[in-house]
């Protein structure tokens, strides 16, 4: 909940600077997750309101007006009131999350906004806040109703900073798939080489662009994903220093503690201690 309180108030200063034309909003209703089996349709004609579409599962397209767009997981649509969609999948199940909202103090009709088929890439930021928003109506209080409207503001907010981002490219779009992979724990084992070698690329020209999306080397970012599920089993399990590290890749303890210590600036058994885990020897 604090992180998503910390994100709330950035994002709304950066719509601030990047000029978003709406300021507040009002929920018509709860937000929503829908899960579609194959094969999928959706016509919505004209409506009187905005509604933010994120599409969390599944493949298909969406006809914005006259423009068809390619639908993928983490692409969002804010779909003004005057635009007509459709959506089609025939195959699989299309899962995604809905907000029906409106500006509070602006004319609709001058600040009419539509932004289709951006791709989110703060996946994990934007899962947890439609997580959140799914849980806060159950508090049935006074204050659920606006806490649901920041942040959805919050959510329109990171659509509108990946709008104005620039265009992933072919190479972008293999890294990103990559990082939220790891991000999620799986292939923690991978070494640069392989994960260079599936973008097709040579490992130093992979480094370059890997380094130019995330802002930091493909190394770092391997060894960072380790440490933070060390960190994870440290706290949560009894395991020794040499079964968590070869749960996370490391042959040798040693050089896994050496990286634990460079990252975090404590040891795994001090971090242990640190947390009230449970002491073990290596």
């Amino acid at each position: 909940m604090d992180r998503c309180i910390k994100v709330c108030t950035i994002v709304t200063y950066y719509m601030t600077e990047l000029n978003f034309p709406f300021v507040a909003i009002r929920s018509l209703r709860d937000p929503m997750i829908y899960v579609n089996e194959a094969p999928w349709w959706w016509d919505s004609p004209i409506r009187t309101h905005y509604n933010l579409w994120v599409c969390l599962e599944g493949e298909g397209e969406m006809t914005c007006g006259e423009v068809t767009y390619p639908v993928s997981p983490w692409s969002a649509f804010l779909i003004p009131p005057s635009m007509s969609i459709a959506g089609r999948s025939s195959t699989g199940t299309v899962r995604n999350f809905t907000a029906h909202w409106l500006p509070r103090d602006t004319d609709l009709t001058k600040t009419e906004l539509g932004l289709l088929s951006v791709q989110i890439r703060e996946v994990d930021l934007a899962m947890s806040l439609i997580q959140y928003l799914l849980r806060i109506p159950l508090f049935q209080d006074a204050h659920a109703s606006r806490q649901v409207e920041q942040l959805i503001l919050t959510l329109l907010g990171i659509v509108w900073r990946e709008h104005l981002s620039p265009k992933m490219g072919p190479f972008d779009q293999v890294i990103n798939s990559q990082v939220e992979r790891l991000r999620s724990g799986q292939d923690l084992f991978v070494s640069v080489d392989s994960l260079a070698a599936e973008a097709k690329l040579s490992r130093m020209h992979y480094t370059r662009c890997f380094t130019d999306l995330m802002a930091i080397s493909p190394n770092r970012f391997l060894i960072k994903q380790r440490v933070q599920r060390a960190c994870g089993l440290l706290r949560d399990t009894d395991w020794t220093i040499d079964m968590i590290s070869s749960v996370i890749g490391y042959a040798d303890a040693y050089f896994f503690s050496r990286q634990f210590k460079r990252v975090m600036g404590q040891t795994p058994g001090q971090y242990r201690l640190a947390k009230g885990g449970i002491s073990s020897e290596r």
